[in-house]
């Protein structure tokens, strides 16, 4: 049975109230945003360069570029993913989607996970891989 697209009215209204959400849920990250300045949305053009992925059904809920109010810093990625359903490998999907959004726009993404799903058992939190044991990785060939 595939899968049952819960998380469509999500993501038609994060565009409309992305500020009250992020005051809500995420308010430590809301306080750092300069809300004063245009908050761009970089979604539509990330799924036109994902469409092809060998990774099954790539989109992302929302990317958003937004401004902070310490003004050295330029600011932030803000990768928003909503999760209504337990899935398989979300991990990695997750950390998939932060690597294409580093290789599109040369910027780290935040990504935020609101989970919707009614499953207490299901709480991803991290994605590891470990190829190799730890090893020292330097040769001094001076010696």
């Amino acid at each position: 049975m595939p899968p049952i697209q819960f998380d469509g009215a999500w993501k038609s209204t994060l565009e409309e109230f992305f500020e009250p959400f992020m005051d809500l849920c995420f308010p430590s990250i809301a306080n750092i945003i300069n809300w004063a300045q245009p908050i761009e949305w970089l979604d539509t053009e990330f799924q036109k360069i994902t469409h092809n992925a060998d990774q099954g059904l790539q989109r992302v809920d929302k990317i958003v570029k937004v401004a902070l109010k310490d003004q050295r810093q330029r600011g932030i990625l803000i990768h928003l993913e909503i999760q209504c359903q337990k899935e398989t490998n979300f991990e990695e999907r997750i950390y998939l989607y932060n690597c294409r959004i580093y290789g599109r726009y040369e910027e780290t993404a935040f990504s935020f996970v609101v989970y919707g799903d009614t499953d207490p058992d299901w709480q991803p939190s991290e994605y590891k891989k470990a190829l190799l044991k730890k090893t020292k990785a330097f040769l001094n060939l001076a010696q």
